[in-house]
């Protein structure tokens, strides 16, 4: 059965691979290839068995959003009807793109450079997140994924001299650390006391 945790870490997969043009990832259960998320004529899909399923990175995030919405109503629902005990998602940036810090993002998206992370808070719950912390959020942005439920925080990183990335990237690294933390924190429940 998919936990809460694991709808969090699809919602932020799916939230990455649509945002990241050319990018791809593959979602593992129990450490097995399961289900390979990338564009057509990508590609990547070409080294794995035959029996992991492909979808787009549009239909993976719509998949996703109905298993939100399912698992908000009450169902219980397994990956791909396993009974995954683990899941791992495995991103893979596209030619334009890069993964720098854990799981900070740079991409070319149109004809900008932006570094990438994305949330389950709102732009709100993560901007508290960010104060909070002492995270200078200046010049850091929030779009909101509704179908998802997800942030994605960005900064761009066009302008920025090449010897200066590595201050950003370490920005939105505490971005995210940040923004981790009050996702643990929102999701712990009160134990009633005897």
């Amino acid at each position: 059965m998919l936990l809460d945790h694991h709808f969090d870490l699809l919602r932020r997969a799916a939230t990455l691979v649509h945002a990241t043009p050319g990018s791809s990832l593959t979602i593992l259960a129990d450490g097995a290839p399961v289900l390979h998320v990338a564009g057509d004529g990508d590609g990547s899909a070409d080294c794995l068995p035959p029996d992991v399923r492909t979808t787009s990175p549009c239909g993976f995030r719509n998949a996703v959003a109905r298993a939100i919405r399912a698992h908000a109503r009450g169902r219980r629902l397994a990956l791909l009807g396993l009974d995954a005990r683990a899941i791992e998602v495995r991103f893979v940036p596209g030619v334009h793109a890069e993964v720098l810090h854990g799981d900070v993002v740079r991409a070319r998206i149109s004809d900008r450079v932006v570094g990438l992370v994305a949330t389950t808070l709102s732009p709100e719950q993560a901007g508290r997140a960010l104060d909070a912390s002492g995270v200078d959020s200046a010049g850091i942005g929030g779009h909101l994924d509704e179908m998802l439920g997800t942030t994605l925080l960005h900064l761009d990183l066009t302008d920025v001299h090449r010897a200066a990335v590595d201050g950003f990237v370490a920005l939105l690294a505490r971005a995210r650390d940040a923004c981790a933390v009050a996702e643990l924190l929102e999701g712990l429940e009160p134990v009633p006391t005897r």
